[in-house]
């Protein structure tokens, strides 16, 4: 410790829960993060800075790197930051040197306790004795009965994950197919993750005694259970089914393939539809990651505005990170760094050119997480009514086709010109340096236009234009929603936009009357004056011509009697 700081370094493969706590822990004067990270990251920056503490999560892939930085910096107290450890592992976790064991989900005024009493050298192992107590093969009629039912569970979803397992091993699996089975897999991880977090601890110690191999080394990476996965793809217990619902119809939509019908152009428009399907699911995964690990931040609907931009910051982070990681040739160029040099600067960008005027966000996010009413032409409906609902799901399209665009100006940004992408992404006639040169000038157009006529005129009007998906495509729709607030905040053209529409509004219906009144008397005197009057001329003519033929024909006729 210097200054009676504690210095710490947070591993954790959940960026979002990593955001939590920094967040929480940042309040803290004595304390300070120096670095957070999943393993790779931070093993790494090790090499800089030595932390007094480091808070670990051995699942999935800590308990092999607990040991490794125990024997390369002793003097650094390390405690286990997890869900739930047996009585087998919790005991070799001691015998290895490691300091404390914390369990997710204690109050952070128990956590910073804990941090204060290893950083003065002391350990924490008060949950290992409270458990080696518990462990009795005595239970009660209520705990056998949930000592079969958490059996069962656990086999059945074992037996689901195996066969997963299965289809991941099979060579040339499509790209669409890969991120279906491995979210199938999240989802079943998180399935065995709720369920051993919902029973006693004494059952499932009951029910899965260590075998002597566990007991011998539990620290082993290979042998050890996963009880945890950062990347959630179920809708967690705190949620209702309605959000579920919900999801499952996107996801639907999603499926059955996305064209761009309207005359706006779109990032995604430079995808195939196959591509364009893959990153929206990509992009759809991490909400509802988001969504199911999100009670486990314990973030009050209070402070939800604040977060909110981080939030949809991190979604967006991730989704270039998986789709980039998927399509791009060079792996080693990504692992070396230049993926993470990319997103932080083009980070900036795309939050304010896109992630910021996402519309009704909070609204959206409120209901997902929160199940609080939507406001709906300010009337307040309840989350499982079918106008909430409707209106939710246009919310959450139009975030996903926006956050999708982002993923694709990164692309568009920095690797426009290389070939292998353009062979890999875009579709057939937008591939040439031409067509994606006139592709990137007409999104530039677009946002000019929108930055300085369009948007001044749907807050002036209050409205939102949002996209969101009806029979295959992408389309547009435009909702009613007060903007008086950001009226008043618009300055420089788009203020001279509304005055300019105002203008026309308020003369326009004089003007009319003016032109029409005008209209008329061009009409009455091209008809009624002059129309008259060259047809009364033109009969004149008519007859003269006819008198002169009639006294030709008479002379003529004289003629011939003579």
């Amino acid at each position: 410790m210097s200054n009676g700081r504690i210095t710490l370094f947070l591993i954790d493969d959940d960026p979002i829960f990593r955001l939590g706590l920094t967040t929480a822990l940042a309040t803290r004067d004595n304390l300070e993060i120096l670095a957070e990270g999943d393993t790779q990251q931070v093993r790494e920056k090790l090499t800089e800075q030595i932390p007094d503490v480091i808070l670990l999560d051995p699942y999935p892939r800590g308990w092999q790197l607990s040991q490794q930085l125990k024997g390369e910096y002793p003097q650094v107290k390390i405690c286990l930051l997890t869900q739930s450890l047996s009585v087998s592992e919790l005991l070799a976790a001691k015998e290895s040197g490691l300091e404390a064991y914390c369990p997710k989900g204690k109050t952070l005024e128990q956590l910073v306790t804990l941090l204060h009493h290893i950083a003065s050298g002391a350990t924490y192992w008060q949950d290992l004795s409270t458990l080696i107590d518990s462990n009795s093969p005595n239970l009660s009629q209520r705990k056998k009965w949930l000592s079969r039912l958490f059996s069962s569970g656990i086999a059945q979803i074992e037996q689901s994950l195996s066969l997963v397992n299965n289809q991941l091993e099979k060579p040339q699996l499509t790209n669409l197919d890969w991120l279906f089975w491995t979210g199938r897999r999240r989802e079943l991880l998180a399935s065995r993750w709720i369920v051993r977090s919902l029973m006693p601890q004494e059952v499932i110690e009951f029910c899965q005694p260590p075998s002597p191999k566990a007991a011998n080394n539990p620290l082993n990476e290979e042998t050890s259970p996963v009880l945890y996965g950062s990347n959630f793809s179920l809708v967690s217990s705190s949620n209702t089914l309605t959000v579920s619902n919900l999801l499952d119809e996107i996801l639907t939509r999603i499926q059955l393939g996305l064209e761009n019908a309207t005359n706006v152009p779109l990032e995604i428009d430079i995808l195939p539809p196959e591509k364009r399907r893959e990153l929206l699911y990509l992009v759809y995964s991490q909400v509802r990651n988001l969504i199911t690990e999100f009670p486990l931040l314990d973030i009050p609907p209070e402070h939800l505005q604040e977060r909110l931009s981080l939030i949809l910051l991190r979604i967006w982070e991730n989704s270039t990170r998986l789709f980039i990681e998927i399509y791009y040739p060079n792996k080693q160029k990504l692992v070396d760094g230049l993926l993470e040099e990319i997103i932080d600067r083009e980070s900036r960008s795309v939050e304010q050119d896109i992630l910021t005027k996402i519309p009704l966000k909070y609204d959206l996010f409120a209901y997902l997480l929160y199940q609080k009413n939507l406001l709906i032409e300010k009337v307040e409906y309840r989350p499982e009514s079918p106008e909430a609902q409707a209106r939710a799901g246009i919310l959450l399209e139009n975030l996903l086709v926006q956050i999708a665009n982002g993923v694709i100006a990164v692309i568009l940004n920095n690797f426009f010109d290389h070939e292998a992408i353009q062979k890999l992404l875009y579709k057939r006639g937008m591939r040439s340096s031409r067509e994606i040169a006139r592709f990137r000038n007409q999104l530039s157009w677009k946002y000019r236009k929108e930055k300085y006529w369009q948007e001044p005129k749907d807050i002036f009007e209050s409205q939102y234009r949002l996209w969101f998906f009806k029979g295959g495509k992408i389309s547009k729709i435009f909702i009613e929603s007060p903007r008086q607030q950001e009226l008043n905040q618009l300055s420089g053209i788009p203020w001279i936009i509304t005055i300019v529409l105002e203008v026309r509004d308020a003369v326009a219906p004089g003007i009319r009357a003016i032109i029409a009144f005008i209209g008329q008397a061009i009409i009455y005197i091209l008809t009624q004056v002059i129309g008259k009057g060259i047809g009364l001329i033109v009969r004149g003519i008519i007859q003269g011509v006819g008198n002169s033929l009639e006294q030709a024909r008479y002379r003529k006729n004289s003629q011939q009697t003579k």
